[in-house]
């Protein structure tokens, strides 16, 4: 048979080895998961930021229409002030 000694080495090694694989691919799974989380972070943030795309530009058209109504209500509280100006100065 072998040298007991180098047996001993050689079973060290390999297990040392085997370790180091085991830590290695642990580490890739690990990587893998943190990027396959941030992928669904990312499409995850990317529905968000559409949804609030939409939402802004829905309150931009309701904040115009609202301009605009303001609008229309001062010009028509200008005309009834002057009327009313008209009638006290005539009456």
């Amino acid at each position: 048979m072998g040298n007991p000694d180098a047996i001993e080495e050689a079973t060290s090694r390999l297990s040392t080895a085997l370790q180091a694989l085991e830590d290695s691919v642990m580490r890739q799974m690990r990587q893998g998961q943190t990027i396959d989380d941030l992928q669904e972070q990312i499409r995850s943030l990317t529905v968000e930021h559409e949804r609030l795309v939409a939402s802004l530009e829905a309150e931009r058209q309701r904040a115009d229409r609202l301009q605009a109504a303001n609008g229309e209500a001062s010009n028509r509280l200008d005309t009834i002030i002057n009327s009313v100006k008209s009638i006290l100065q005539t009456g």
